[in-house]
């Protein structure tokens, strides 16, 4: 009765129909006539209380007690599968799941003998549903997708299977029928935010853009979760670069969910895009300060600091991004650069290094590890750095002059001489070169 009640939607109750449930266990026989099926039934009470504690492992327990007694118990082989649906144990829960399909259809209620009472008598709907999820989260969508229509067949609507059939849809390039799933079920249920977020994600998919933008706004006025509504907007914004579109609506927004972190990291990349780089960091840092913590965040908030040239807050952010990404290229130049600026050349070469070990096509940067190895003092490094593009081409007047500036520091005048003399030879008004030439044939201004 209590659970029948409160169908164990809180702790009290729960530990209620444990307490009971116990008792039953503790005072009846298992092979008893008259007690036989109570103490079945209080096996899987137990089951169901602990599985809304979330205590998986004992609900686990007490399902596996009660199949000893009874191997083709519907309800504790269904709650099994419920338990490794939880636990993502996908395999376990396939198995759980049709193993209750292929018992409830050989099973008769009339050929009992006992009094049991089978809760899970018909929820052939229910194991079609999570079969769906399971098969889902392994990725295989259309497999998935004809679990759910199957659980449709018996129990239509049920639950959220419009709205999944249309992610299995998308997942498998089908945008029309999704948006016909995803309507389906706005209709059914308007304040489904899945299906609003999905039917914005096949109509992008099929760059109906405006499309997304009013279903999205639709579901601002009906979902119970519409911050997550506008995080959605406001990324389609950024994707599409309406920059000043998301400014607006953001600021809308965070007037109704001000502790949503996530909204003033959307709006912060727009202000980088902007360069309105002073807001994009504030707004970063105010993300940062409500616990919001991703690659995303750390990246712009390193890339606004890099644009104000500061370098050494710049540095300590493209570290953190490292944490969630050692590999990338882009956080390798950036943080390179910054440490070059900083004078902390050694860790500067590093990340040069491996960026254009990557990117060997960057000009910029293989000019900017040649000169951090100028200013290292290790002159034979650079001057590899500017052969090397060099032979790439022959007329990059910056590596011959950079080159050139290597070869008088390392005392080779003459071939430095002969860099600097190609370069006016090229463009005789080039100022650089032909200071140089002048000041190492004594003729440079006083």
């Amino acid at each position: 009765l209590i659970r029948a009640r409160s169908n164990l939607k809180d702790d009290k109750s729960c530990h209620d129909v444990i307490t009971h449930a116990k008792k039953v266990i503790d005072l009846t026989e298992p092979k008893s006539l008259e007690h036989g099926s109570i103490h079945l039934m209080a096996h899987h009470q137990m089951a169901t209380a602990y599985f809304g504690l979330k205590d998986l492992e004992r609900a686990e327990e007490y399902c596996l007690k009660a199949l000893k007694l009874a191997p083709d118990y519907l309800d504790p082989i269904i709650t099994l599968g419920h338990i490794h649906v939880q636990t993502k144990a996908w395999s376990n829960a396939r198995e759980w799941l049709n193993r209750y399909l292929e018992s409830q259809k050989h099973y008769s209620e009339h050929t009992e003998t006992n009094t049991l009472i089978v809760i899970n008598l018909d929820s052939r709907h229910n194991a079609y549903y999570n079969l769906g999820i399971t098969e889902e989260n392994c990725g295989n969508w259309l497999t998935a997708k004809e679990y759910y229509e199957k659980a449709l067949d018996i129990v239509d609507p049920y639950l959220d299977c419009y709205s999944r059939i249309g992610w299995m849809s998308t997942q498998l390039e089908n945008y029309s029928d999704a948006t016909a799933w995803f309507d389906k079920q706005i209709k059914n249920e308007p304040s489904e935010l899945s299906a609003y977020i999905g039917m914005a994600e096949a109509l992008i998919c099929q760059d109906d853009f405006l499309g997304a933008e009013a279903v999205l706004r639709n579901g601002l006025n009906t979902v119970d979760s519409a911050e997550k509504v506008y995080e959605r907007l406001l990324r389609l914004f950024n994707n599409t670069e309406q920059w000043e579109k998301t400014i607006l609506l953001s600021q809308n927004a965070l007037e109704k969910f001000p502790q949503e972190s996530v909204l003033y990291v959307r709006k912060a990349e727009a202000e980088l895009m902007l360069r309105n780089y002073t807001d994009a960091i504030k707004s970063f840092n105010h993300a940062e300060g409500l616990g919001e913590s991703s690659i995303g965040q750390s990246l712009g908030l390193a890339n606004a600091c890099f644009m104000l040239e500061q370098n050494t807050e710049a540095v300590k952010h493209y570290r953190k991004a490292l944490e969630f990404d050692e590999h990338s290229a882009i956080i390798h130049r950036n943080i390179g650069i910054a440490l070059a600026r900083t004078g902390e050349l050694e860790e500067s070469i590093k990340f040069l290094k491996s960026y254009t070990e990557i990117a060997s096509e960057d000009i910029s940067i293989r000019m900017i590890l040649g000169a951090a190895y100028y200013k290292n003092n290790d002159i034979r490094q650079a001057i590899a750095i500017y052969e090397n593009m060099l032979r790439d081409n022959p007329e990059n007047r910056d590596a011959l002059l950079a080159i050139s500036d290597c070869y008088l520091r390392l005392g080779s005048s003459e071939s430095a001489l002969i860099g600097y003399q190609r370069i006016i030879k090229s463009n005789p008004s080039d100022k650089d070169a032909q200071q140089r030439i002048d000041a190492m044939c004594g003729t440079a201004p006083v």
